[in-house]
């Protein structure tokens, strides 16, 4: 399956709602490990979109 543009800008967005959320809260420094995570799954979806298809199902059926 190839990411869709709409897909990728909100898995995007999802993303970086997520650490924007740590950051808010103030515990980004305690999910260091997810905010790795995030940031190089982000990294991947700018660099090879065929990384995170299955990671935009996995949200998709989690969401919806």
């Amino acid at each position: 399956m190839v990411l869709g543009k709409t897909n990728a800008v909100f898995l995007s967005c999802w993303l970086w709602l997520a650490c924007c959320r740590y950051f808010r809260q103030g515990t980004l420094l305690h999910h260091y490990g997810e905010v790795l995570a995030i940031m190089m799954r982000l990294r991947q979806m700018c660099c090879h979109p065929f990384l995170v298809a299955k990671a935009a199902d996995k949200i998709a059926e989690t969401i919806g």
